[in-house]
């Protein structure tokens, strides 16, 4: 029970910007699960350590914590809302290495379980999934989405808005555009960090 707290208040520390403090608290919990052979509970630890590192940009013990955290939960029953997670999370961190064929799978595998399970990260899920088609310039795949169930089932979100108006202007090649939706969605593109970093890169290719 402890650790569960524990594991939970390095969660919370990560939401709110303190990642640095969030580390500190879960490096001793791992290593008594470990010693406990917890593996479910390795299992969340090990996921929340790798998205800890991704945002202190230690991406190669990103990828360790999460591989890890796969490990683990093949040998346990996870609920489909933490596997979900973990490819999220693995999502993420292949779009990170800018192979967005490989992220889009994972997001594609993500979203269902987490509409399922009534999670809001069923947005940014859906989200990255436009995202990675604007970076492989699949124009054709942006509009399926966008018009497909769940563009329509997320249509009025404000983050599926930014995310189209990017799209828009990428597609039309107009760094004018771009800036204008960069400044229009500032807390929707700025708050995330994952659709901040490829939207950086689509405005420096694009200048």
């Amino acid at each position: 029970m402890k650790n569960r707290i524990e594991l939970k208040l390095a969660a919370l520390y990560l939401e709110v910007g303190e990642p640095s403090v969030s580390i500190k608290i879960i490096d001793p919990i791992l290593i008594e699960v470990r010693k406990a052979d917890d593996k479910l509970l390795l299992v969340e630890l090990y996921l929340l350590e790798s998205k800890i590192n991704y945002h202190i940009k230690n991406y190669a013990k990103a990828k360790a914590s999460l591989t890890a955290s796969r490990a683990n939960a093949n040998n346990v029953y996870c609920q489909p809302s933490i596997l979900a997670e973990i490819d999220l999370v693995s999502g993420i961190l292949y779009a990170h290495e800018q192979d967005y064929k490989t992220a889009y799978s994972y997001f594609y595998e993500a979203l269902e379980p987490l509409i399922a399970a009534h999670d809001l990260r069923s947005v940014n899920c859906f989200k990255y999934m436009i995202l990675c088609k604007i970076m492989t310039n699949n124009k054709d795949d942006v509009n399926s989405l966008l018009n497909g169930k769940f563009g329509l089932k997320y249509s009025l979100d404000s983050h599926i808005q930014a995310i189209k108006e990017v799209a828009e202007a990428h597609f039309s090649s107009s760094i004018v555009a771009l800036s204008t939706v960069f400044k229009k969605y500032h807390s929707e593109i700025e708050g995330d960090e994952v659709v901040k970093n490829h939207t950086k890169l689509l405005y420096d290719n694009l200048l």
